[in-house]
C-alpha cells in the first residue's frame, strides 16, 4: 500500500512538472508567432507607408499646368499657383467654389467656380487612383531584411529560453524520480524490519505453546502415574498401611 501510494505520489509529481513544461513551452511558442506575425505586418505597414510616398511624389509630378482641363487656361493657372496650387497633391477636394488644400486652408481662386472647382477634384483624384493601382511590388532589400533579422533574433532568444525550460524539467524528472527512489528504499526497509519483527514474534510465540503442551504433556504424564500408583494398591494393603500409621493390628502380608 504504501509503494503504490508512492508510486501515485512520483506519477502525480511528474504529470505536474510535465504540464508546467507544455504551459510554458506553448506561451513562448506563442510568443515567437507572434513575434513572426508583428514582423510580417511591420513590412506591409512599411510597404503601404512607401506606396504612400511614391504616391505622392507620383502625383505632385502631375502639374495642373500642364494638365489642360478643359476652362483651365494660363490665367487661372496662374490664379492657382498664387494659392498655392501647383499639382495634383495640392487639391485634396472642392468645397463649393473653393478648394480645400493639403496644407488643410480652404481657398477662393479667382477664376474658379462650382464646376471647375468639381473638374479640378475630379482630375486630382483620377490622378491618385491611377497611381496607387501600381503600389511597389516589394519594399527594399536591406528594409525586408532588418525586419526579418530582428524578428529573428527574438525568436532565437525564446528558442535558447524553450531549451533552457526543457533541460529543467529533465532536471526536475531526475530530483522526482531520485526522490520517489529513495522514498521506495525507507519503505521496503520499513517493511523488512516489520517483516523480521513479525517472523520473531510468531517463533517467540510458537515456543511458548511448545513449551506449554510440553507442561501439560507432563502434567498429564505425572497424573497418569499417580493414578497408576493408586490403582496398584488393593484394599488389603491399604488396611494395612493405615495400620501401621496408627499402631493397630496389621493385617496378613499379601504376597
Amino acid at each position: 500500500k504504501d509503494l503504490r501510494a508512492a508510486a501515485d505520489q512520483e506519477h502525480k509529481m511528474t504529470g505536474k512538472a510535465r504540464a508546467a513544461c507544455e504551459q510554458a513551452v506553448a506561451r513562448l511558442r506563442a510568443q515567437q508567432v507572434e513575434i513572426r506575425a508583428k514582423a510580417t505586418a511591420e513590412k506591409a505597414r512599411q510597404l503601404d507607408a512607401l506606396h504612400g510616398q511614391l504616391t505622392e511624389r507620383a502625383v505632385s509630378a502631375h502639374r495642373v499646368a500642364d494638365a489642360q482641363l478643359p476652362g483651365i487656361g494660363p490665367g487661372i493657372v496662374r490664379n492657382l499657383a498664387v494659392a498655392g496650387v501647383y499639382s495634383a497633391h495640392d487639391i485634396v477636394r472642392a468645397h463649393g467654389n473653393d478648394l480645400v488644400l493639403r496644407s488643410g486652408a480652404v481657398v477662393h481662386v479667382a477664376g474658379i467656380g462650382e464646376a471647375r472647382a468639381a473638374r479640378l477634384q475630379q482630375w486630382a483624384d483620377g490622378i491618385r487612383a491611377t497611381v496607387r493601382a501600381m503600389p511597389p511590388s516589394t519594399l527594399p532589400g536591406t528594409v525586408v531584411e532588418g525586419i526579418d533579422r530582428a524578428a529573428e533574433s527574438s525568436c532565437q532568444n525564446l528558442d535558447q529560453q524553450i531549451r533552457m525550460r526543457e533541460h529543467r524539467l529533465l532536471q526536475e524528472l531526475a530530483t522526482i524520480g531520485q526522490t520517489a527512489a529513495d522514498c521506495r528504499t525507507v519503505i521496503q526497509k520499513r517493511q523488512r524490519t516489520l517483516l523480521t519483527d513479525m517472523r520473531t514474534k510468531d517463533r517467540a510465540a510458537v515456543g511458548d505453546v511448545e513449551r506449554r503442551r510440553q507442561e501439560v504433556s507432563a502434567a498429564r504424564w505425572a497424573e497418569a502415574r499417580a493414578a497408576q500408583r493408586a490403582a496398584a494398591y488393593t484394599n488389603i494393603r491399604f488396611s494395612a498401611y493405615i495400620g501401621s500409621i496408627v499402631g493397630g493390628p496389621r493385617g496378613p502380608a499379601q504376597p
